[in-house]
């Protein structure tokens, strides 16, 4: 399942997304609890609808897309690299590594979706200076 490409299946459970993790989250497709990944997408979701929707709604593209598959695309960012999850006393935000835009563009599989990725990396780095400044 490539979450930034593949249409998606909003029933499908999480569980199959993890095949596709071979970094920082491959370790969840090893787990035997389900509920670590569903708390894992849970997290995730909560930091989507607290942080980043409002920093995405000017982009055509985020502005249309469901929770999920925001979710599925973070968690992909993550698991490759190019984001950090960072646990806080207010639950999970999202930081953008320094190079999270060079390592974007440098991503043939991400091309065709790159404005949307790189509209994604902005608005976890405004959130995560909202959130510095609150």
């Amino acid at each position: 399942m490539d979450p930034i490409e593949e249409p998606m299946d909003e029933t499908r459970p999480w569980a199959e997304m993890t095949q596709t993790w071979k970094g920082t989250l491959s370790h969840y497709h090893r787990h035997c609890h389900g509920e670590h990944v569903e708390a894992l997408v849970q997290e995730t979701a909560d930091a989507v609808a607290q942080r980043l929707r409002k920093h995405l709604s000017a982009s055509p593209y985020w502005s249309e897309v469901s929770d999920a598959r925001l979710v599925a695309v973070l968690l992909y960012l993550v698991d490759r690299g190019a984001l950090r999850r960072v646990r806080t006393g207010n639950g999970i935000i999202f930081e953008a590594q320094p190079d999270a835009e060079d390592w974007a563009r440098a991503q043939t599989g991400l091309k065709a979706k790159l404005g949307p990725i790189l509209d994604l990396i902005a608005a976890v780095r405004a959130s995560g200076s909202s959130h510095s400044q609150a």
